[in-house]
Formats: structure tokens, sequence, C-alpha cells
């Protein structure tokens, strides 16, 4: 489980084409800026599935509601391992040190 706080929203200014007989493909590589958005994902390492959300804000309350989310996506399993770094809306801020 990861976040990206600051994704940035891309879209290609022309249409990329494929490749066709005896005439090679075009790849745009100008892109239009739209910001930046969080972006909350979960991956599942035996599967390959990847369970993400995108809103507009990135708080605790957030990352609860995706985690609930993916909670809801494993109801038959018994325990779900999450792997994550210490980011600030990952704890309640009290120190059980």
């Amino acid at each position: 489980m990861d976040e990206d706080s600051g994704l940035q929203a891309l879209e290609r200014s022309y249409e990329s084409r494929l490749p066709r007989p005896r005439k090679p493909g075009k790849y745009e590589y100008e892109s239009k800026r739209h910001g930046t958005i969080p972006v909350l994902a979960a991956l599942d390492v035996a599967t390959g599935n990847v369970i993400s959300a995108c809103d507009p804000t990135h708080t605790a309350d957030d990352l609860v509601a995706f985690m609930n989310t993916v909670a809801d996506s494993y109801k038959r399993a018994k325990q779900i391992h999450v792997v994550w770094d210490n980011l600030n809306i990952h704890y309640d801020g009290k120190d059980e040190r």
C-alpha cells in the first residue's frame, strides 16, 4: 500500500498513432498539464490486482475510507497484511513507544 500526494494529471496534446505496414507509430511526447491529484493504491502481490482511489484531499480520513475499501475487497480473507511507510496520516498521533 502506498500513496502519491502529487501525481501529475497529464493529457497527451495529440493522439498517439499505432504502427501500420511500412509506417512507424508515433507516440506523442507533448502533454497538457491538469494539476496534481493524490492517489492511494494497494497491490495484492499474490494476484497482481491493484485497488486504487483518487481523491481531491490527502488526509487520515481519506486513508481510513480507502482501507475500508481494501478490507471490503477481502471479506473472505482471515488476515490482511499491509506494508507501508511512516507517513503522518498512517497513525492517530498517539506515540506508543
